[in-house]
């Protein structure tokens, strides 16, 4: 997928976001490496802010990366892999009251991975939602002005 960003084609991996989802590429720091790392994600816009969740919880790695150096890049649709992409500051947001409502948003923006993984957001209610989602680690990124 980041093959995609290099040529300059992000635009159009995202020009069908119910079939492929909305995706962005993020840039953090590795926690032991301290290496630059880029991963592809599924995220929704919220306001000013970008939302991602871990769906493989807290032992994934950018998750765990994030968590040790907040600070990170991130690549927007259109925006070319060799430049510096948007500056951004990570948190969880797990404790946010709107939780349910976020991981539904970026879940539904996720294309066809949301259903490979058996989720069918527009069938499942919140408590549902909620519950068949309570591993997966809810992000916010916030743009750094």
């Amino acid at each position: 997928m980041l093959r995609f960003w290099w040529v300059g084609s992000g635009r159009m991996l995202n020009a069908w976001p119910a079939g492929t989802g909305r995706i962005l590429v993020l840039g953090h720091v590795g926690r032991r490496s301290g290496l630059l790392r880029r991963t592809p994600l599924n995220y929704a816009p919220v306001g000013p802010d970008l939302f991602c969740v871990a769906g493989f919880g807290e032992g994934s790695d950018w998750y765990r990366n994030v968590l040790a150096h907040p600070d990170l890049q991130v690549w927007l649709p259109g925006d070319p892999l060799s430049g510096d992409g948007t500056a951004g500051r990570a948190e969880p947001a797990d404790d946010d009251p709107d939780r349910t409502a976020l991981v539904r948003q970026v879940l539904a923006a996720s294309g066809f991975a949301a259903h490979l993984a058996g989720l069918h957001v527009r069938r499942l209610d919140d408590a549902a939602l909620a519950r068949r989602t309570t591993g997966y680690r809810l992000v916010r990124i916030r743009p750094v002005r």
